[in-house]
């Protein structure tokens, strides 16, 4: 869900896609599916390295600015700013991976002089803790 609670993300790994749903206001009653993303990459298959439930069956994961939207087991990343939402960038080390963690570092630092942690998620909920 949008941070605003505006829109909600739903995964489709049958089709390979993500719908974005208004369920603002009085659309929480009767939600209204606003755009389609098609995925760049699939989200069938195995993980690698899995102890349990191992198809790749997709999680999103928002981030804690509410930007974008990471799609584990694709590793497709969505801006979702962008009308209408699409892919724009591509993590391979979340491909066959659902299981993120999100660490915010200190944008007045220098990446080079490490990461000064600003937010760091508690769970795959996105809360965390600043």
């Amino acid at each position: 869900m949008s941070p605003d609670e505006q829109r909600l993300y739903v995964i489709d790994s049958i089709n390979n896609v993500m719908y974005v749903v208004n369920i603002a206001g009085p659309n929480i009653y009767s939600p209204q599916m606003v755009n389609t993303v098609h995925l760049l990459h699939s989200l069938g298959g195995q993980e690698a390295v899995c102890a349990y439930h191992c198809l790749g069956d997709g999680w999103l994961h928002l981030s804690h600015d509410g930007k974008y939207l990471f799609v584990g087991d694709s590793g497709d990343v969505i801006d979702v700013r962008l009308s209408p939402p699409k892919v724009v960038a591509y993590f391979p080390q979340m491909q066959q991976m659902r299981k993120e963690i999100e660490i915010d570092c200190d944008s007045s630092i220098p990446i080079s002089s490490g990461c000064n942690p600003v937010f760091a998620m508690t769970n795959r909920s996105s809360i965390g803790n600043p």
